[in-house]
């Protein structure tokens, strides 16, 4: 529920316009010594589609006033 608060909050205050979830082909397959651990967040940065949407967003002009 707090999640929902925050977006609502960001949205009010203009500090993003939308958010759409794309969860459809991201996995994380990120291991290390320990094995797979799939929370760590720059596990996501080696699927194609999260680098993908990162790389569009990045290179997005954006408008900082």
């Amino acid at each position: 529920m707090a999640t929902l608060h925050i977006i609502k909050a960001m949205l009010d205050l203009r500090l993003l316009k939308f958010i759409e979830d794309h969860n459809h082909g991201v996995y994380n397959f990120f291991r290390n010594e320990d094995g797979l651990n799939s929370h760590r967040s720059y596990g996501y940065l080696v699927n194609p589609v999260v680098r993908r949407l990162i790389a569009n967003w990045w290179s997005t002009p954006k408008n900082c006033t």
